[in-house]
Formats: C-alpha cells, sequence, structure tokens
C-alpha cells in the first residue's frame, strides 16, 4: 500500500500531509492573527492545500506561505486600510479570502480576483518568495482599481 493519500487527483505523500499540518498547527495560528490585526475584521481564510504544497518545498513550506501569502495579504491591508476610506472599502467587498495555485503562477500580476464577496489569492507560494514585496503591491494596485 502506498504512503500517499489521493486529494483532488493528486498524490499527497505522508512527509509533506506532515509539513502542511505542522505548518497548520504551529504558525498558521499567529500568522492569521497578525493579518487580523491588519484587516480588522476576521474574515474566513479558506487554503486550497494541496495546490499550496509540493514534496520537494517540504524543507521550505512555513517560510514560503509566511511570506508569500501572509506577508504579503497583511502588509497590503495595512496599507490599503490605513485610513478609513480605504478601510471601509475592503470591510464592505472582502467577506472572504481564499488562497489556491491553480494557474501556476509565480508572479502577484493577475492573480487576484474579487466576485461575490471573495477575494481569490491564486499563486504559486514556493516560487520567487523572497518577492513578496512586489506581489503586496500588485494587491494593492488591484484593490486601488477595483474598490
Amino acid at each position: 500500500m502506498s504512503e500517499a493519500v489521493k486529494l483532488q487527483g493528486r498524490q499527497i505523500p505522508l512527509k509533506e500531509r506532515q509539513a502542511i499540518e505542522a505548518y497548520k498547527k504551529n504558525h498558521l495560528p499567529q500568522q492569521q492573527e497578525a493579518f487580523y490585526a491588519a484587516f480588522g475584521e476576521k474574515p474566513q481564510i479558506e487554503f486550497d492545500w494541496e495546490t499550496l504544497s509540493a514534496p520537494d518545498a517540504i524543507g521550505y513550506f512555513h517560510d514560503a506561505m509566511e511570506k508569500t501569502i501572509f506577508n504579503t495579504l497583511t502588509e497590503a491591508f495595512k496599507e490599503v486600510c490605513s485610513d478609513d476610506l480605504g478601510r471601509q472599502a475592503v470591510k464592505n467587498s472582502v467577506k472572504k479570502i481564499v488562497v489556491t495555485n491553480q494557474r501556476k503562477s509565480y508572479l502577484g500580476d493577475g492573480a487576484f480576483t474579487l466576485k461575490d464577496g471573495v477575494l481569490t489569492y491564486d499563486i504559486d507560494p514556493l516560487v520567487n518568495i523572497d518577492y513578496w514585496e512586489e506581489k503586496k503591491k500588485c494587491l494593492v494596485e488591484f484593490f486601488g482599481n477595483n474598490l
């Protein structure tokens, strides 16, 4: 019997699932709280874990998620919500955030969509992890043009 479990058509090896679970337990709660503080609200955040991980990224999964996902979101929301007008626009528009990697893209441009209160962040978090500030700029620009 294989060690892998099939999720959404992809075989997820045990050690990869363990890395995801360790991240969810040891790092995710603190990163979510920092984001909630920047946003001023607690929207639902949904992660498509099967698309966000990879077997060769187990050693840096936490770093990738922190920088590519949470630094990008937290710092962009801080900037956009820095005044009453921006804060109200975001609170009125964003009710849920979905983080996925369907496009397999590593750039922030085009990674964001907003429909029916759902902000989707579609990015490969394991590539260009140290370029999160560029991704943040893309989200700030996206909000500026779409809220």
